[in-house]
């Protein structure tokens, strides 16, 4: 693997562990009991940013160094994994408000 592909590689990865847990703790909590949980928000918002940064980072990287020599086209399942991970987190309380929500 060239030194492009694998620093890519890792900014999506990174980016994609920012975020999982968040996404992973909010479908618990919307199917185990139906709401969504606020305060998780005080972390996941940031973390979400960084790792949309990261992203684009890893995308410039990817034109400028030759998206065909960093074989980019091999990472496209950590993008979409990034960009389910990002939909699940911000969109679950959308589709699901909190039945009881405490504030």
């Amino acid at each position: 693997m060239f030194h492009g592909a694998r620093a890519i590689q890792i900014m999506l990865l990174v980016a994609v562990f920012l975020i999982a847990p968040f996404a992973m703790l909010e479908v618990y909590l919307v199917v185990s009991i139906g709401m969504t949980e606020p305060y998780s928000y005080m972390w996941s918002v940031p973390l979400g940013i960084c790792s949309f940064v990261l992203v684009q980072v890893a995308l410039a990287l990817g034109v400028v160094k030759g998206w065909k020599s960093c074989i980019a086209k091999g990472h496209y399942y950590l993008m979409a994994a990034w960009a389910i991970c990002i939909l699940l987190t911000f969109a679950l309380p959308v589709f699901f408000p909190n039945r009881l929500s405490f504030l």
